[in-house]
């Protein structure tokens, strides 16, 4: 807990000197870390998804069906976990483009 604090007193000056001067230049700041944040969940979930997938076509071929369930709820969950990223990447890209209009939204 303490490694947590220390890391943001020293990170804390850099939340200053990117502090925007408007409303605009605060909601585009915030949605693109957003977005960023939601492109790397994105990548990563894909990985793990095609991991499992791979995962559960190796134990059908052993025919372990303890194996096969457990990799194919894991995959299952992941599925789903990508279709929620995707929605949440759209909701961003929508109040992006309400609140800031179609030039500034990246």
């Amino acid at each position: 807990m303490k490694k947590i604090y220390a890391t943001f007193l020293i990170l804390s000056p850099l939340s200053v000197f990117a502090a925007p001067a408007d409303f605009k230049g605060l909601v585009n700041l915030a949605l693109d870390n957003i977005n960023v944040a939601l492109f790397a969940l994105l990548i990563l979930a894909w990985f793990v998804v095609f991991a499992k997938i791979a995962g559960y076509i190796g134990a059908g071929v052993g025919g372990d069906e303890k194996k096969m369930s457990a990799f194919k709820q894991t995959a299952l969950f992941g599925v789903l976990g990508i279709a929620a990223l995707l929605v949440y990447w759209g909701a961003a890209k929508i109040i992006c483009l309400s609140l800031l209009g179609p030039g500034n939204c990246n």
